[in-house]
């Protein structure tokens, strides 16, 4: 599993893989410039029953197909968590509801913004459940809690805290835009700069709901060992520097 296109499947945990997309030439993003490219991370999680944590951008769906693939069927996927219903994380949705039948979860202010986008695909006809903050669903041996992240940066924005392997599936939060085929901090040195730039395109507008939500981790005793963000590396080593960069910016703002 090691070439940058059709594989690159990593096991981020047991049972818990990256199976998203690399842009190695997306130069532009909400209207910065991306010189490093990014990637759409999206996430399959297997217990008992299988849940893919978002999607990746629509001409990359083949590429993102193609890494589930190698772990399951897709058709076997029986839950799909919507984090943010943004195209870079939603665009992949109508190509993938072809090959499965799989319950969507998404927030409430997210429903409109599904229709909106895929009317056209069926998508009034699809399994929809509205998920709120504190919900959980069991996988068997996996279970993910939904965390609202209300205006970071849309108001359909949610975070997915997988209990069992202490992994936070963080949205836009903690995002970076970089086009690598290595999935962790540690195997690509110091993305700090990546993570602020992005930070201060998308994040920090939206200073106060920010606040409430970190306040919201700590409220809920979560401590994740990975962040596992939309866009970029994952964080891992450097789990401690990237919160205390995120706490250090909203101080200075």
């Amino acid at each position: 599993m090691d070439t940058e296109e059709t594989g690159g499947v990593v096991e981020l945990s047991s049972g818990v893989y990256w199976v998203g997309a690399i842009d190695w030439n997306g130069r532009d993003f909400h209207g910065f410039t991306t010189p490093g490219g990014t990637t759409y991370n999206s996430y399959l999680v297997i217990g008992e029953k299988t849940a893919l944590i978002d999607t990746v951008k629509s001409p990359f769906a083949g590429e993102m197909l193609r890494r589930i693939s190698q772990i399951i069927d897709p058709s076997k996927l029986d839950y799909i968590v919507v984090n943010h219903m943004e195209l870079d994380h939603s665009g992949s949705l109508a190509e993938l509801k072809k090959q499965t039948d799989a319950k969507i979860l998404i927030t409430k202010k997210g429903i409109d913004i599904l229709n909106g986008y895929f009317k056209s695909s069926g998508s009034e006809n699809w399994d929809l459940e509205v998920v709120k903050t504190g919900d959980q669903l069991d996988l068997g041996g996996k279970t993910l809690l939904f965390l609202e992240a209300t205006m970071l940066h849309w108001p359909d924005s949610m975070e997915t805290f997988l209990k069992e392997d202490r992994i936070l599936f963080s949205n836009d939060g903690f995002g970076q835009h970089i086009a690598t085929s290595k999935r962790y901090d540690f195997e690509v040195g110091d993305v700090l700069p990546e993570a602020a730039e992005y930070y201060a395109n998308i994040l920090m507008p939206f200073h106060m709901p920010l606040l409430r939500y970190l306040g919201l981790l700590t409220r809920l005793g979560i401590e994740p060992l990975q962040i596992a963000p939309s866009h970029g590396i994952i964080w891992k080593r450097d789990l401690p520097k990237i919160l205390e960069a995120y706490r250090s910016w909203l101080v200075e703002r």
